[in-house]
């Protein structure tokens, strides 16, 4: 059995000692290895993270201000990167693929960008051959250069919205 990832909210008043730790656990947390250790499933100590904010792929998550924030650096290469990418003329299937999953990526901040895949995955579109080189193109040039204006312009916070869920 293997569980990779769980998440869930509790308030920071409610800490519950899980002895095999050593340490305090939000209440549902330490049930849940507790849960765990009673089936055999293992876990990892430093796998165990609760914070008001935490790093999600990449991503800081503050659950509080209900925002997602890509960091400025990993902002700054991605940037940097699309500039890179659309300068070069001729590169290898695989190129394209890298971009489309690092721009795919920070949709997660920035979701009304989609927009600036449709090139990339037009001209991609069928390909298998992961070495196979292709011209970058006028359309993914242009759509490169308006995700870059809209990143450069965004405060890359992504403010989420609650809703209450009742009977």
């Amino acid at each position: 059995s293997y569980v990779d990832d769980t998440f869930g909210a509790s308030l920071a008043s409610e800490m519950t000692f899980y002895a095999p730790y050593g340490r305090d656990f939000p209440t549902a947390q330490a049930k849940m290895l507790r849960l765990w250790d009673a089936l055999g499933v293992p876990h990892e100590e430093q796998k165990q993270l609760f914070s008001e904010q935490l790093t999600i792929i990449g991503f800081e998550v503050d659950p509080n201000a209900m925002t997602i924030t890509m960091p400025t650096q990993s902002r700054h290469d991605l940037l940097e990167a699309t500039k890179d990418f659309r300068m070069n003329q001729r590169l290898p299937l695989r190129s394209f693929q890298r971009m489309a999953g690092w721009i795919n990526w920070s949709l997660n901040v920035y979701p009304l960008l989609c927009p600036a895949l449709s090139a990339l995955y037009a001209k991609t579109a069928g390909k298998r051959n992961p070495h196979e080189p292709m011209y970058v193109n006028k359309a993914i040039q242009e759509e490169f250069a308006w995700f870059r204006a809209h990143v450069t312009r965004s405060d890359g916070i992504c403010v989420l919205s609650s809703e209450e869920w009742g009977p």
